[in-house]
């Protein structure tokens, strides 16, 4: 299997040594070019030397009277953006062992990295807070559906097979932080039995006692397939010289297949996490007709809830001596 990822990737990794200093002029010149339409840089070199953002906020926290202004001002700056590594994505994307027919997301994709190795573009989706990271990732795999959007207001009209991710870190959404709303999210776009591979913070669900409501609310939502620990250099090359990351991965629960509550202190190695994946999907695939009667059974009351909320704005709407008005512009 890992052969077909590798004979389908569009674009070769070619390592680069990029100053930090050299990012974001480099950043402006590839964005200047793509919009200009000249393509005078090859979307190879694009591909390999396309940064964002993530590292680039040339903040001082002197300037700043605590270091809370200081974080808060970066993470303005940022949202959270640090491109996935190509190879790290290769790797995820390998042991995903995703099938050409399946549908698969990238919620904050970036530059779509993972895109690269992924056997079906015209099945692959994914979206990005960032223009300018869309843009990228539009001009790269233009078979693919990507699309400007915020996480929090994003709403597909279908369920996805598979979900592969590095969500922001740390980011507020509400009460959440962004990786646990990630996992809300994550819930609502899956296909029962669905799969996520997602890039974490080491310390995330990592304290069963302060953790122990998310715990419940993903036990509740997930089964644990596993995880592995990621090197703390993985983000080295956007200005992150040592961050503990590691790869989590679940699949939504399904009334058909008996979920695995999470584990914070097992971690095994990629090559375990694989023959795990590999096992799972042979389960799913024993189980395809009965997986895809119980996305249709959902599918449809997702339908059946909206069109109930329409219904019933619109008739508050109607009713509403201030909002009638509106009505004819609503309903439209």
């Amino acid at each position: 299997m890992y052969g077909l990822f590798v004979l389908l990737t569009m674009y070769e990794i070619i390592p680069q040594s990029i100053p930090q200093a050299r990012r974001a002029e480099i950043n402006e010149k590839i964005l200047a070019d793509i919009e200009s339409g000249e393509n005078r840089i090859p979307r190879q070199t694009i591909y390999n030397c396309y940064t964002g953002v993530g590292g680039l906020h040339d903040l001082n926290p002197d300037q700043f009277a605590n270091y809370h202004e200081y974080a808060c001002a970066k993470r303005e700056f940022e949202q959270g953006q640090f491109f996935t590594p190509h190879a790290l994505c290769r790797q995820i994307v390998s042991l995903a062992a995703s099938d050409p027919t399946e549908t698969v997301l990238d919620m904050g994709c970036g530059m779509g990295n993972f895109f690269n190795f992924l056997p079906n573009l015209h099945n692959a989706y994914g979206f990005d807070i960032d223009p300018r990271a869309v843009k990228v990732a539009g001009y790269l795999y233009p078979e693919a559906h990507i699309a400007v959007q915020d996480m929090q207001q994003y709403e597909p009209a279908m369920l996805f097979d598979l979900l592969l991710g590095n969500p922001p870190f740390n980011l507020k959404f509400g009460n959440d932080s962004s990786q646990f709303y990630y996992f809300r999210k994550a819930y609502s776009v899956l296909k029962p039995a669905g799969l996520l591979l997602c890039i974490v913070p080491y310390s995330f669900l990592q304290n069963e006692f302060w953790d122990k409501s998310q715990i419940r609310y993903i036990d509740n939502c997930f089964s644990f397939l596993g995880q592995t620990k990621l090197p703390q250099d993985t983000f080295e090359d956007l200005g992150v010289a040592e961050f503990a990351t590691k790869l989590v991965v679940f699949s939504r629960e399904s009334a058909h297949i008996e979920s695995r509550p999470y584990r914070e202190d097992e971690f095994i190695t990629q090559e375990q996490l694989r023959e795990r994946i590999a096992r799972f999907r042979e389960i799913k695939c024993s189980l395809k007709l009965k997986l895809r009667q119980e996305t249709n059974r959902i599918e449809l009351e997702e339908e059946q809830a909206f069109e109930y909320t329409m219904t019933k704005y619109l008739y508050e709407i109607k009713t509403h001596p201030h909002l009638r008005p509106k009505y004819e512009h609503a309903f439209a």
